[in-house]
């Protein structure tokens, strides 16, 4: 029974350590990623209008880019 709440502790805690730094640093990569593929966008030529509308398709190709480059995903 000791165990149980030692577990219980330890999992209340990563889960606070996570949502704490892992999170915050997770969004921060994601919107680093979006801003590059914006600056790069408009350097080869896009407008700026034309770029308020592909907003949403940047910051799915991050999130997809992120999701892929996992080196643990095959572990």
């Amino acid at each position: 029974m000791p165990n149980l709440l030692v577990n219980k502790i330890l999992e209340r805690y990563l889960m606070r350590d996570w949502f704490r730094m892992f999170l915050p640093s997770l969004v921060c990569f994601e919107f680093l990623m979006f801003l590059g593929f914006a600056i790069q966008l408009l350097h080869k030529g896009l407008d700026i209008i034309t770029l308020r509308a592909l907003i949403p398709h940047l910051f799915i190709q991050a999130t997809l880019i992120l999701s892929l480059s996992n080196p643990y995903r095959y572990g």
